[in-house]
C-alpha cells in the first residue's frame, strides 16, 4: 500500500518507523520513494520488531505497572484487546529474563520462556541461553533440546499458577496457606 493510509480505530495508533514507512493495522504505508539502503534498513527494523515484540509488551506492562500501579490496567486491558493472561505471561517472562540476558538474535522467545520457567539463578539461566545459542556448532538448539538438556542437568522448570482473588484479605489468606505448604508465592496487583 503506498501513501494510502486507511482509517485507524481509536484503539490503534500508527507506528511511524521513519519518514518513509508507517505501519498500521491494515499493513504498510510507504511514503515517497525510499532508496535501496533505506528499504534495507526498514527490513532490518521489521525483523527487530518481529523478534522483540513479546519482550517489548512484557517490558511495557512492567513499566506501566511500576509507574501507574493499578491504573495501568486502564491502558493495558482496555486499549489492546490482549487477554489479561497473555500480557501477564509476557510480563512474567520479561521479569524472569532481564534484557542483558536476552539473546533474541540467535534464539526465540520460547527459548527464553523455557529458561525463565526454571528455578535457576540468573547466572545459570544466562549459561543455558548461551549454550542454546552456541548450539551444536552450526545452529542454535531447538527449544525441545534446551528443555531436555536442562532436565538432564536437574534444572527442572517451575510452574506458575495465577489466581484472581476477590479481595486483598482473600489473597493474603491464600498466600499464607500456600507458603505454609512449601510453595513460593509472588504478589502482583491486578
Amino acid at each position: 500500500m503506498t501513501g494510502q493510509l486507511q482509517r485507524i480505530g481509536q484503539d490503534f495508533a500508527p507506528v511511524i518507523v521513519d519518514e518513509y514507512f508507517l505501519i498500521t493495522p491494515q499493513g504498510l504505508d510507504v511514503r515517497g520513494e525510499p532508496s535501496f539502503d533505506e528499504c534495507e534498513l526498514f527490513w532490518k527494523k521489521l525483523r527487530s520488531m518481529e523478534k522483540g515484540i513479546q519482550f517489548a509488551i512484557g517490558d511495557a506492562a512492567k513499566y506501566l505497572r511500576q509507574r501507574f500501579g493499578e491504573k495501568a490496567d486502564q491502558i493495558i486491558s482496555a486499549a489492546t484487546g490482549w487477554s489479561h493472561e497473555t500480557v501477564r505471561a509476557y510480563e512474567w517472562t520479561a521479569d524472569n529474563v532481564p534484557p542483558p540476558m536476552r539473546q533474541m538474535e540467535e534464539l526465540t522467545y520460547s527459548h527464553h520462556q523455557a529458561v525463565g520457567r526454571s528455578k535457576l539463578s540468573a547466572a545459570q539461566k544466562s549459561k543455558w541461553l548461551d549454550k542454546a545459542a552456541a548450539g551444536d556448532g552450526d545452529k542454535p538448539w531447538s527449544v525441545a533440546k534446551l528443555k531436555a538438556a536442562m532436565k538432564d542437568e536437574g534444572a527442572e522448570p517451575s510452574y506458575w499458577l495465577m489466581v484472581r482473588c476477590k479481595s486483598a484479605a482473600d489473597r493474603d489468606k491464600l498466600q499464607k496457606r500456600l507458603e505454609s505448604e512449601g510453595y513460593v508465592t509472588s504478589e502482583r496487583g491486578a
